[in-house]
């Protein structure tokens, strides 16, 4: 079930690929009895990865999300390839504004396209994130190593 929200959530977030600002939804299921509200945002820049990446350009989905069954979350994501990190130890790299990168916390998506962080992490991650005009979010790809994507964080309202 986590996979197929994943998907769905991440395949709507890569259908607005040319905005660089924050995008907002809310959502009621009332099946479930829950409420759901996300904050979304496509990097600014995006990269060129050789083989077997290469093709289309890659950019990167930052997301906020907020359900009312399971709390906080973000999501770190790349539109294509396959990011890594270790497995016992899994770190995400942000480096806001003019500051030192700071090592999150997360776990690897299921479709192995990005990070999810959740918890007091995905907190702080929102804190630094509200206080910040740019963001930029390091992906490790398979075979490839590291590319950076920049986002305009900005005016990020989230309550």
């Amino acid at each position: 079930m986590k996979s197929l929200m994943f998907a769905l959530f991440f395949s709507v977030c890569f259908s607005q690929l040319a905005v660089a600002d924050w995008k907002y939804s809310e959502k009621t299921d009332d099946f479930e009895g829950t409420n759901s509200k996300r904050a979304m945002n496509i990097s600014t820049n995006s990269v060129d990865l050789p083989f077997p990446y290469n093709g289309k350009p890659i950019s990167a989905m930052f997301a906020i999300a907020k359900s009312s069954k399971s709390g906080e979350s973000v999501i770190l994501a790349a539109n294509n390839g396959q990011v890594v990190c270790d497995y016992q130890d899994c770190k995400i790299k942000v480096k806001f504004d003019d500051n030192e990168p700071i090592s999150f916390d997360a776990k690897r998506s299921e479709n192995t396209k990005g990070f999810v962080v959740t918890g007091n992490e995905a907190l702080k991650l929102i804190e630094d994130t509200k206080a910040s005009k740019k963001a930029v979010v390091r992906f490790s790809f398979y075979r490839i190593g590291h590319r950076d994507f920049e986002f305009n964080t900005e005016g990020l309202a989230w309550e």
